[in-house]
């Protein structure tokens, strides 16, 4: 699994590129400068299939549409399970930093939770529901 990582400087949102390399390729979050996942696209020669959203908050969302537009791809934003060509993604609801968040579980080596979990942290919202999705969902 190849993974570029783009961070926004003043929001310190994270953006992902993940991909085979010659194959498909998922984008995760768009808050932060996408650029450098273009880049990580045009550099291993993959396919983007589609882009996950982890919830809708502004920092995480502020390059959708431009990659939406460059791609041609959906914005995968309710839980549900996908395969391209060996790219196996499953997204889990865990809700508590927002209402609509979800984590990406990757190829089952990967999971990106968005603002779920921080390092060394949680995300903020409501405390029980963070709790309920990351003891009850995330470790489970």
């Amino acid at each position: 699994m190849l993974v570029e990582k783009s961070t926004h400087p003043g929001w310190l949102s994270n953006a992902y590129l993940l991909a085979v390399e010659g194959g498909p390729a998922v984008f995760v979050d768009s808050g932060a400068d996408v650029a450098p996942l273009i880049e990580a696209v045009e550099r291993w020669r993959t396919t983007p299939v589609a882009l996950l959203r982890t919830h809708a908050h502004q920092d995480h969302v502020e390059h959708e549409d431009e990659l939406v537009q460059r791609y041609s791809i959906p914005v995968l934003a309710e839980p549900g399970e996908w395969d391209w060509d060996g790219l196996q993604v499953e997204a889990l609801a865990t809700p508590g930093h927002s209402d609509d968040g979800l984590s990406f579980v990757v190829d089952d080596g990967l999971v990106a939770t968005g603002d779920t979990l921080f390092r060394d942290a949680v995300g903020g919202g409501d405390v029980a529901a963070v709790r309920r999705s990351v003891m009850d969902v995330l470790l489970e």
